[in-house]
């Protein structure tokens, strides 16, 4: 009988430590400032999201990470922080921030028009420089 109790308690045991396998816990994030030509404060009701994408040929456009930030009259140049989770990088993958600014029906208005490399292959996490211009330029 004490010896079932032993093992019983082994099975709880081992069934509490293996809960959090597979999953990480880490996070890590990518840091930095959205900029514009000129400075100038957002209305009220524009939403800023900001994406870490996987753009490896082999999964392009997959999303790593977001962060959503709805205006309350915020003026770029304007800091931003993406958390993500360090388990879904692969070192071998590129990684870009894609920046959208929309206004209050959801129309995109700006957006980067250049790549911004991030996290591998020696690219930043940290004071990443994102250039936003007209979405329609």
């Amino acid at each position: 009988m004490a010896m079932r109790k032993f093992f019983i308690l082994i099975i709880i045991s081992a069934t509490i430590a293996l809960t959090g396998c597979g999953r990480s816990t880490n996070k890590a994030a990518v840091t930095g400032v959205i900029t514009h030509s000129h400075q100038m404060a957002l209305p009220i009701g524009y939403v800023v999201t900001i994406q870490i994408m996987d753009t490896t040929k082999a999964t392009p456009g997959k999303m790593i990470a977001q962060q959503v930030i709805e205006s309350h009259g915020e003026v770029l140049p304007m800091p931003f922080e993406i958390i993500y989770d360090p388990g879904k990088i692969n070192p071998e993958h590129a990684y870009n921030v894609l920046v959208e600014i929309e206004d209050s029906t959801g129309i995109m208005l700006y957006t980067n028009n250049t790549i911004v490399p991030v996290i591998t292959k020696g690219n930043p996490t940290q004071k990443v420089d994102i250039i936003v211009v007209l979405a329609n330029e």
